[in-house]
């Protein structure tokens, strides 16, 4: 296993070839810690393994301790943080605290998990783009069964009728 994984990050970042950007970006992406969180959490289910659920901690602990006052993960473009993409990060990561809870039963994640639903409460859906919406509307559903309450339910059913009626009719 790599040295990267005491840090709970992978990568340098990447280009972002989007205008206005286009432009390296030098830090970490969120969407790749939260993608092998839960492949650790997996294969820590499958195995057994210590070694694999001690990654999935390290890397829920830094996304954790990444997450802003407001409770929404940035897309970073070059140095700064950007506001662009912040259904898919917020999704995928959303998803990983998520499984990080359910497996770890730490709160951590579940309150940053219910950070990022309570930002995705006031949002309007990206009609543009259907995909963003379902990414974002997954983690609201799965913090409607850990919490039960309804209104994650609720958000995440108008935000997915939204999206389907203007993308798909």
């Amino acid at each position: 296993l790599d040295k990267s994984r005491k840090k709970g990050y992978w990568g340098r970042g990447y280009f972002d070839w989007f205008p206005p950007f286009n432009t390296w970006s030098f830090h970490p992406l969120y969407r790749e810690s939260a993608w092998r969180i839960c492949s650790y959490i997996a294969l820590h289910e499958i195995t057994g393994e210590k070694e694999y659920g001690d990654i999935a901690k390290q890397a829920l602990d830094y996304l954790v301790s990444e997450q802003p006052d407001d409770g929404v993960y940035r897309w970073w473009a070059g140095e700064e943080p950007s506001s662009e993409g912040g259904f898919f990060i917020n999704g995928v990561v959303g998803e990983a605290l998520a499984q990080g809870f359910e497996h770890f039963k730490d709160k951590r994640y579940l309150d940053s998990l219910q950070r990022i639903c309570d930002w995705a409460l006031g949002e309007r859906p990206d009609l543009a783009n259907t995909n963003y919406n379902s990414l974002l509307s997954h983690p609201l559903v799965l913090y409607y069964r850990l919490s039960g309450e309804s209104k994650y339910l609720e958000k995440a059913i108008e935000i997915t009728l939204e999206s389907v009626k203007a993308n798909i009719g």
